[in-house]
């Protein structure tokens, strides 16, 4: 039996056990009478979407404070935090080769090629580098790898420096294959990597006279042009579908996307839903997706802060800086229908009038070479690895599901892998041709 709340005089009568059986059933007439309205029309007590209609409303009342506004512009900037940590630069493992075709394995060179594995300091990690070395080597080349791959992606390009005459160095950034580190960290991370490798490089009697030339597709275009500000040492440059800037180029692509149909769609779905549905649970969700995509706490200023934090100076480096800093000679190609870094928004090509280094060689691909990747291999591979997609996917199709990793690698053990990442030899060639120039006069000047 429940008894008052201490200090409080009930008048009331004591209910029986019996009474509250009664009770806690809901059958007594009072219970029912609760049940219908005055029309007689019966009612719930419990209504969901009148419940989650008031917290929609009275969240949306919350979000209109100064309050409520920087307790949604803190919480999106720490998801953001977390989705650009652990998601968007996350560690990138080395693949399963056995289902992947190409040379992109040093267990698939056959020009008989040395290596030698090394390791070196970069930022509070150490990274995993290596070299390949000649008799008598013209110089020394580094090959800088693109975002979601490793050196050994780029062996083709590296087999043809080698047997050009050069040296080559290549290695993983932070957080790649061997390398140390919990992620990638961010666009400005290959700039952090290139300049303690070069660091690195500089300190071997060996190569300290040596003229170094750099090569970098994507995330590492962007590395081996701008770099070009911080080390006088490098003689020459090819840069091949690189990006301006790491600190701007998540801001680029944004608003290459926001100005596209793209971005006027999704604005245009949000708008729709805060006009047309008279709801505030799903107005409210309307409003959240406004924010995400607007809020200064989701873009520039998130990005800005994060990325200072992260490498501090290094953001200020772009590639254009670079190329004028060093007025060596500098190779940039890019594809015309690049649909990774647009030629008209992050590439270098974008900023060609900014450009004021007498010593640049511009080189569009077009074409079946027109794209990110494609540019660097020859017509021939790409139409190649075309016809390996095709296979793959008539395979699945005719199974009725995705194939097994052994599967596919029974499938990759007969393919031809030098035939797959043969490279575009017309714009190879034509870096050989800088390169070998460079060296030609490093030699005649020692």
């Amino acid at each position: 039996m429940k008894l008052p709340l201490p200090g409080i005089r009930s008048s009331a009568p004591a209910k029986t056990d019996k009474d509250e059986k009664k009770s806690s059933s809901g059958t007594d007439s009072t219970s029912r009478s609760r049940t219908r309205n005055n029309s007689g029309t019966k009612t719930s007590s419990s209504n969901p979407a009148g419940g989650l209609a008031a917290l929609g409303k009275a969240f949306m009342q919350f979000a209109s404070t100064d309050t409520g506004k920087a307790v949604i512009s803190g919480a999106l900037t720490t998801g953001a935090g977390f989705a650009y940590d652990k998601v968007v630069f996350s560690r990138y493992e080395r693949p399963d080769y056995r289902t992947k075709p190409g040379v992109y394995c040093f267990e698939r060179v056959t020009n008989g090629m040395p290596r030698k594995e090394v390791n070196f300091p970069s930022d509070g990690v150490k990274l995993r580098g290596y070299f390949y070395q000649n008799k008598n080597p013209k110089g020394l080349v580094v090959v800088c790898h693109g975002i979601h791959s490793g050196s050994d992606d780029y062996l083709p390009i590296t087999c043809y420096m080698w047997e050009n005459g050069f040296d080559v160095f290549s290695f993983n950034y932070r957080g790649t294959y061997e390398s140390q580190g919990e992620g990638t960290r961010g666009m400005s991370e290959s700039l952090v990597d290139l300049d303690h490798a070069l660091t690195y490089l500089e300190n071997i009697p060996q190569y300290s006279s040596m003229p170094i030339m750099l090569v970098g597709h994507s995330w590492g275009g962007f590395a081996v042009s701008s770099v070009l500000s911080l080390h006088t040492s490098v003689r020459a440059c090819a840069v091949i579908s690189g990006f301006n800037s790491g600190y701007t180029m998540i801001e680029e692509k944004g608003k290459e996307y926001t100005d596209g149909k793209l971005g006027q769609g999704l604005g245009n779905v949000v708008k729709g839903i805060d006009e047309m549905v008279d709801n505030p649970y799903v107005k409210m969700f309307a409003g959240l997706t406004d924010l995400a995509l607007n809020s200064p706490a989701m873009s520039k200023p998130f990005l800005d802060s994060h990325q200072s934090k992260l490498f501090g100076d290094y953001v200020n480096y772009t590639g254009v800086m670079g190329i004028n800093n060093s007025g060596i000679p500098v190779l940039v190609a890019h594809g015309n229908r690049d649909m990774v870094i647009s030629i008209n928004h992050q590439s270098i090509f974008a900023h060609k009038d900014e450009i004021t280094n007498p010593n640049v060689i511009w080189y569009t691909g077009t074409g079946s070479q027109s794209g990110h990747d494609t540019i660097w291999h020859s017509d021939r591979a790409n139409q190649y690895q075309d016809h390996i997609k095709r296979e793959l996917k008539a395979m699945e199709k005719t199974k009725g599901s995705e194939l097994t990793d052994e599967e596919k690698a029974n499938y990759v053990s007969g393919i031809d892998h030098e035939k797959y990442s043969e490279i575009n030899y017309e714009l190879f060639d034509k870096i050989i041709e800088m390169f070998n120039k460079v060296a030609k006069i490093s030699k005649l000047k020692n």
